[in-house]
């Protein structure tokens, strides 16, 4: 779990920078379009520690609605049929997850993907072997998609 001087939250528009230089210190390309989008929006999360970013967690929630959009109280249904629990969005995709360096191995990844599953479902990842066993302890149901490629999905 993280440790206890860190928070999760949704990334303010001001955090742009900050958001943008832990990804690319992990080497993360995320697209500048996609994620003043989600900047804009709800779909950037952070991981804060003494008002520093040392987290983020962008995912692509294009497509992605609340569960009362249609003022329906308790239970959404998406396009493929599934239901939406109470209160999250469905359809979001994590484009990157990435931790400072100095702070990974201390649950902040994990804290950043289980505040998203709290937001989104079903919550999809593509992502390198490396990391499969990262998503299998969260849950995701895994599927190879080409060679070292894999597609997680979390119902």
């Amino acid at each position: 779990m993280a440790e206890r001087d860190v928070t999760v939250r949704a990334a303010r528009p001001d955090e742009r920078v900050a958001v943008r230089r832990v990804l690319d210190a992990a080497v993360l390309a995320v697209d500048d379009d996609l994620l003043d989008q989600e900047l804009d929006g709800e779909g950037v999360l952070v991981a804060v520690s003494d008002e520093r970013v040392i987290g983020a967690l962008v995912a692509d929630t294009t497509g992605a609605r609340s569960d009362t959009a249609n003022g329906n109280d308790d239970t959404a249904t998406a396009p493929d049929g599934e239901n939406a629990t109470h209160g999250k969005r469905w359809g979001a995709h994590v484009d990157a997850v990435a931790v400072q360096r100095r702070r990974r191995a201390q649950g902040i990844g994990t804290a950043l993907l289980t505040a998203a599953t709290e937001r989104w479902r079903p919550l999809t990842a593509d992502f390198d072997a490396d990391v499969r066993p990262f998503y299998e302890t969260l849950g995701f149901e895994i599927v190879a998609i080409g060679a070292g490629r894999f597609r997680g999905r979390l119902h």
